[in-house]
């Protein structure tokens, strides 16, 4: 006997008894079919939860989570600004106010960056370890960022120890400590671009995700330079040529990226923003589904009967 068309739609297919949200539009879709459309958007209801580790998208985590995160997004970008417009201005002015305050910029800086590097948050029901993840990534760019108000901190020992006219060792190694400090802070750049755009990816902005993996590479190809024009400046084995074209990149490496690295800064901090007004709006609209879904219930529930009245 041949199984009639809506049946054979069914086969494979299971009513959704968790608090599950559509993936497109966050409408409940507890009660529904696997297999189907969400009756707000139209987007089909997979058979499957995705696994643990992408069963929840940036939107999805918890408020209290994102609102950190937001301000954390917030405080890099504007302590990224700040520090770019204060290292403009040390090339002018070299006064120790200066470093002070770009010191305590370079802390908000940290501060940022440990903020917008905590673990995400746990998925509810599942057993995968968020602490886990990326850890070296959360761990590396800690450090390295750090290493920012420990190099302002050495650069204003070895600005003090020059105007006192301390020893020269003093200001030598206040001056190789800012240095060393200041190496670290960048090149940990790398780790923690790596870490912003796996949380872009989570967020599924791809386009953000490939702009700090390129700033990733621009910091690991910017040693690869800098050696090359030490080494030409030794032994001129480039000859002129090679040595104005690496110059030329020289000068795009100090003013082009630090742009762009401040452009996806801006970028991440809008897209943390957005996830909080995103989560607030779709628990609004999933509120007001329910409560249309409860009132239709009640209108369509049954009066019970009731007894006949009673003649004495």
């Amino acid at each position: 006997m041949a199984i009639p068309e809506t049946k054979l739609r069914r086969i494979g297919s299971e009513f959704i008894v968790s608090d599950r949200a559509c993936e497109n539009c966050g409408y409940s879709l507890h009660g529904l079919r696997t297999g189907g459309v969400c009756p707000e958007c139209g987007h089909s209801i997979g058979r499957r939860v995705r696994g643990p580790r992408y069963s929840q998208q940036l939107v999805g985590a918890p408020l209290p989570w994102l609102d950190v995160l937001a301000t954390g997004a917030t405080l890099m970008f504007l302590s990224a600004m700040g520090v770019i417009v204060l290292a403009v201005t040390l090339a002018v002015v070299r006064k120790p106010a200066v470093f002070v305050i770009l010191g305590l910029v370079s802390l908000g800086w940290f501060g940022g960056v440990w903020i917008c590097t905590r673990p995400r948050p746990p998925v509810e029901g599942s057993t995968y370890d968020t602490r886990r993840e990326w850890r070296g990534l959360r761990v590396a760019s800690r450090l390295t960022q750090a290493c920012w108000p420990l190099a302002c901190t050495a650069a204003i020992g070895a600005l003090a120890a020059f105007n006192t006219g301390a020893a020269p060792f003093v200001v030598y190694a206040c001056t190789t400590a800012a240095a060393a400090f200041g190496l670290c802070a960048v090149g940990g750049l790398a780790p923690m671009c790596a870490l912003l755009a796996h949380l872009a990816d989570w967020a599924e902005d791809t386009g953000l995700a490939q702009g700090f993996r390129g700033c990733a590479w621009f910091v690991c190809f910017c040693p690869a330079v800098i050696g090359l024009v030490i080494l030409n400046g030794f032994t001129g084995v480039l000859g002129t040529l090679g040595g104005a074209l690496l110059v030329t990149i020289i000068m795009g490496v100090f003013y082009i990226p630090p742009f762009f690295f401040l452009w996806c800064l801006f970028r991440f901090q809008r897209m943390a923003s957005w996830a909080v007004w995103n989560h607030v709006a779709a628990e609004a609209k999933l509120d007001r589904f329910r409560a249309r879904a409860a009132a239709n219930a009640r209108v369509a529930r049954p009066e019970p009967d009731r007894p006949p009245p009673h003649r004495g």
